[in-house]
């Protein structure tokens, strides 16, 4: 009963703004490629050679900032820890060695992004990532082709959750916020896109969202496998 309450608010939703679905956009990291759960690790394995468990405990609250941003949160939080940063260009270097090797691509990707493409969406991406990385990582998994437009972390002046990256991507496609959804693994993603007046939909990857980005997510899923039925059920809806 509680699903079909929550069904029944979004239908209305949608059909009270007659917002049709012709854009999607997605982030990369966490939710398109499984590099947060690569660093989870590298994090970890760091922290216990150090035997210091309060390194891993903080990563969680790396995902999604800038990196000058997670040098201030290791320093500020490891006070008492000797040259903190140490731990941190380790677990940065071993990474990176482990990204450039491999790079695999989270549940439901391929098949969701099949869909919307053999349904005539158009497909962008949003990532705080720099473009270097993004165009090599999406070129290493054969996901590069899938995608129109694609803005970077490095292309904008104000990285999420400031809603500029998803802004620009509206500018750069020609599409307004209404007809535009997001896919989001983090709290900041998902505010940026809340701000952007655009549908965010929650992936969450490590962390759950907090009472407050709940309340901006038009919806929140497991996994990408549920992604195209979400978007059939707002196709349908609008029909």
């Amino acid at each position: 009963m509680i699903w079909l309450a929550k069904w029944v608010l979004t239908v209305a939703f949608v059909r009270k703004k007659d917002m049709g679905i012709k854009l999607v956009i997605f982030d990369v990291d966490g939710l398109l490629l499984n590099t947060e759960f690569v660093w989870d690790t590298v994090w970890k394995n760091v922290a216990d050679k150090y035997n210091e468990p309060r390194f891993y405990d903080l990563h969680k609250y790396a995902v999604g900032i800038t990196g000058k941003e997670t040098e201030d949160l290791i320093t500020n939080n490891l006070p008492d820890v000797e040259n903190p940063l140490q731990m941190l260009q380790e677990a940065r270097d071993t990474g990176a060695q482990l990204l450039k090797k491999e790079v695999a691509v989270m549940p439901g990707v391929f098949d969701f992004l099949e869909y919307l493409k053999a349904n005539n969406f158009s497909l962008a991406v949003a990532t705080t990532t720099p473009r270097n990385l993004t165009m090599e990582r999406l070129t290493q998994t054969g996901l590069l082709r899938y995608f129109k437009v694609i803005v970077c972390g490095d292309e904008v002046k104000r990285r999420k959750p400031d809603p500029e990256i998803y802004t620009t991507v509206l500018k750069k496609t020609g599409y307004s916020a209404d007809e535009a959804i997001v896919f989001e693994d983090t709290g900041y993603g998902v505010t940026a896109a809340y701000n952007a007046n655009i549908r965010p939909v929650m992936v969450p990857s490590l962390r759950q969202p907090n009472n407050a980005e709940k309340a901006m997510c038009f919806d929140i899923i497991d996994n990408l496998s549920e992604g195209e039925d979400l978007v059939r059920k707002i196709v349908n809806s609008v029909c």
